[in-house]
């Protein structure tokens, strides 16, 4: 396969030497042209007239990042570095970079050596990522791989605080747990790992148990046996997925029975479970969580998959720059491997085919089908769809593709039932879900809580806005959803509309909605009347019904996996324009429309903070003939991005500028103290 050997090459050289693409192309039978076809596509990938410098730092540049000072922190290395490059008689580089998956401990970076003297000899290449660390002890670490010298560790400030014997995964304090803070919840608290809760439960018990009541494959059945009452008496296990209600934790929220039982419905001699590891949505870094911390989880999650479905191998697929998760994920294979060898012999069958595939990288690529293109040795662009992935994914094979926290579920609920899962949630939710909270809080991090909870509850549990400071805005999807405010203002007559819930077309939905006003609608000074952000219930369900109908304007209310909170200080149209950058930088270019809307997206929001900051204190920085012109022809680009796109990025691009010009406009004020007030 053309993307696993490229990765080799790359690791082992730092570029890819033109002999070693002929070589990998011969190999694999292949021509040169196809080769090159994936190598431009994906920028973790440097061509041989592109050869790295001795030292390459690229910092990472998005949200969180961009919130605690990544534009100062690049220009400082740059001014630091040069002067070390000089006395070592070398080259750097510092550059910026798309979210590196390290939220909670901003800023980020990525560093990679190379030796130029030996371009074309396999040297030890090294990749790793610094996060949270001071400046003098970053430009120290990277003076010494410079010089030569062994790496040095942290500084002592960072040993006093968490403790000389603490464990620093990628080389920075591990804060998702809060080590200091006992009352701080830690995975021991999570209820995901059943193996974690009940030490004397002997790990993979839930693969012996479905082995130990179940034949194996499981009889695909004939098309009298797809309904559900067939599929209860015939299959029970995959039914415990029907009655736990899990969703999609990668964002689309389907149902997970939906897809299980599509692919095992699903002809084909071949069938393939895939997990999606590629979590690159700015503010999310839950599954980083999982893989390192819990791979057993997600390893027999997708074990699972591929015994309940019929599969014949499963892959778990993780962003390149998760390099712990990647060893560790691999190691527990071998592990599971080991410890069910005997169960697999008894019942006369081989342990299935289990294997990391490392991403080349991309945020496009945590889209499904441009996952699957990209395990295809492709270019990670989406499919149009139909066929979808459960009759036609890899290789054009029957396919079940999930987030990793969904995998890691399954075995509880294998253990427990699926009703012992659904008996959680609140204000209607059911279940439980994990969150990762960063950004302008006292302690970001990832927390597992029942879904339906008030919002507010994350912000607690990451203890809340930082001293003197109050809360601004909420990305509650990333940059995919904009910014909501604090106080969400709610339009005349929607009030009354949402009490009375006329709408008659879902009465769940109408019920939610019809609770949710008549608990939460509060009224200001002049009685216009608003919801506290904090108190939307933490549920997909909520955000596409009752939300929409709240917001009413040209946003998708969206529920992801991250949160990025802002406090009062924040400059929500600097922020909205460094979105629009990401979505442009991350742009596949597949579709036009995006490919030159979302350009178009960063230079409406670079226009707008340029005349705002040059109109002087007391003069109007939009004129109303401006703004009404803006909102005709934004409204325009927005449609024709939404309309024309394939994927989601084009239609999410818009968000949060979107959001900015609808509850923010005193961000759009020339003058700066009233921005603050």
């Amino acid at each position: 396969m053309i993307v696993p050997g490229l990765n080799k090459i790359q690791e082992r050289f730092g570029f890819l030497p033109d002999a070693e693409l002929h070589r990998l192309a011969g190999e694999l039978g292949v021509p040169l042209y196809r080769i090159q076809e994936v190598v431009s596509f994906y920028p973790h990938y440097r061509n041989e007239w592109n050869p790295p410098p001795t030292l390459e730092v690229k910092v990472c540049r998005d949200m969180a990042c961009h919130l605690a000072g990544a534009p100062v922190l690049t220009d400082k290395l740059r001014r630091e570095l040069k002067n070390v490059a000089a006395m070592t008689s070398t080259t750097v580089t510092v550059d910026g970079v798309s979210c590196l998956g390290r939220c909670d401990r901003a800023p980020a970076c990525i560093v990679s050596k190379h030796d130029p003297k030996h371009a074309h000899k396999e040297e030890e290449h090294h990749e790793r990522v610094y996060a949270g660390l001071p400046l003098k002890t970053l430009v120290s670490e990277l003076s010494q791989i410079l010089a030569g010298l062994p790496t040095v560790t942290p500084d002592e400030t960072l040993s006093r605080v968490y403790g000389d014997d603490y464990s620093l995964p990628d080389l920075t304090p591990d804060v998702s747990y809060h080590p200091c803070d006992p009352n701080k919840a830690s995975p021991k608290d999570w209820l995901i790992d059943v193996y974690g809760r009940n030490p004397e439960l002997l790990r993979y018990a839930a693969t012996r148990k479905f082995l130990d009541k179940h034949p194996l494959p499981v009889p695909r059945p004939t098309v009298e046996g797809t309904s559900e009452k067939a599929i209860q008496e015939r299959h029970p296990f995959l039914w415990e997925l029907k009655l736990s209600n899990l969703l999609g934790m990668g964002g689309a929220g389907t149902p997970a029975f939906n897809k299980w039982r599509d692919v095992w419905i699903a002809a084909g001699d071949e069938k393939y479970v895939v997990v999606n590891g590629d979590e690159s949505e700015p503010g999310t870094f839950k599954d980083r969580e999982l893989l390192v911390k819990m791979p057993h989880l997600v390893v027999e999650g997708v074990l699972l998959g591929v015994l309940l479905t019929g599969a014949s191998a499963g892959f778990v697929f993780i962003r390149h720059e998760y390099h712990e998760q990647i060893e560790a994920v691999q190691k527990e294979i071998e592990t599971a491997k080991t410890e069910l060898n005997k169960t697999f012999q008894l019942i006369n069958r081989p342990f299935p085919r289990l294997e990391v595939f490392t991403s080349p990288g991309g945020y496009v690529l945590g889209e499904q089908s441009a996952l699957i293109e990209a395990m295809e040795s492709k270019r990670g662009q989406p499919r149009n769809k139909p066929p979808e992935l459960q009759t036609n994914g890899l290789f054009d094979k029957p396919t079940l593709l999930n987030n990793v926290e969904t995998f890691a579920w399954v075995p509880s609920i294998m253990l427990n039932g699926g009703q012992w899962y659904a008996g959680f949630g609140q204000n209607g939710g059911k279940g439980r879900r994990l969150f990762s909270v960063c950004g302008d809080l006292q302690h970001p991090g990832v927390f597992e809580v029942e879904i339906g909870e008030p919002l507010g509850k994350l912000i607690e549990l990451a203890g809340g806005m930082r001293p003197g400071r109050t809360l601004k805005a909420i990305a509650t999807s990333g940059p995919s959803a904009g910014f909501m405010p604090a106080r969400l203002p709610v339009r005349p007559g929607v009030a009354d509309r949402l009490k009375k819930a006329v709408t008659g077309k879902n009465p769940a939905m109408d019920q939610m909605a019809t609770a949710f006003a008549t608990e939460h609608l509060m009224k200001d000074g002049q009685d216009a009347p608003f919801v506290d952000i904090g108190a939307w219930p933490l549920d997909l369900n909520f955000f596409r019904g009752p939300a929409a109908g709240l917001i009413g304007v040209r946003i998708e209310p969206m529920l992801g996996a991250g949160l990025v909170v802002y406090d009062d200080t924040r400059d929500m149209l600097a922020e909205a324009r460094n979105c629009n950058e990401f979505f442009r930088n991350e742009s596949c270019g597949k579709c036009v429309p995006c490919r030159i809307g979302t350009q178009k997206l960063v230079e409406i929001g670079t226009d707008l903070l340029r005349r705002r900051d040059k109109t002087p204190a007391g003069e109007t920085a939009m004129p109303p003939v401006f703004v009404e012109q803006l909102n005709s022809h934004f409204g325009e680009l927005c449609t024709t991005i939404k309309n024309t796109s394939i994927c989601a990025l084009g239609p999410s691009a818009a968000a949060p500028l979107t959001s900015v010009m609808n509850f923010f406009p005193q961000d759009l004020a020339a003058n700066r103290e009233q921005r603050n007030a």
